[in-house]
């Protein structure tokens, strides 16, 4: 739905979108530019970052409500995506509970 040429410091946005997805991507690709450019390998993992990041910025309630230990119908997706005025995906991101994994302890000799 969005680009983001690192080089020309430009984003590109598919000219057929809803409001809500329009400004959904276009704070995506702007933390992309914000980001910077990765490596090819690095790819997945800060596309998934800049996900997680965007929800946090367009859905503020998100890590609160991430918190319910709940399932969210699509009719509760529809209208928080509307309420914040964005599209489901940002949504359904910010609704995804932090994942804590625990750091290895060093090594005892």
């Amino acid at each position: 739905m969005g680009a983001t040429v690192f080089g020309e410091s430009l984003v590109a946005i598919a000219p057929d979108l809803t409001p809500n997805e329009w400004r959904s991507t276009l704070a995506h690709e702007l933390v992309h530019l914000a980001r910077g450019p990765v490596s090819t390998e690095r790819a997945a993992v800060e596309e998934h970052q800049v996900q997680k990041e965007t929800a946090r910025m367009l859905v503020p309630a998100g890590p609160a409500l991430a918190q319910l230990d709940r399932q969210w119908t699509e009719q509760e997706i529809q209208d928080l995506a509307a309420r914040f005025a964005v599209d489901r995906d940002t949504v359904e991101t910010a609704l995804r509970a932090p994942i804590f994994m625990p750091l290895p302890r060093p090594r005892s000799n």
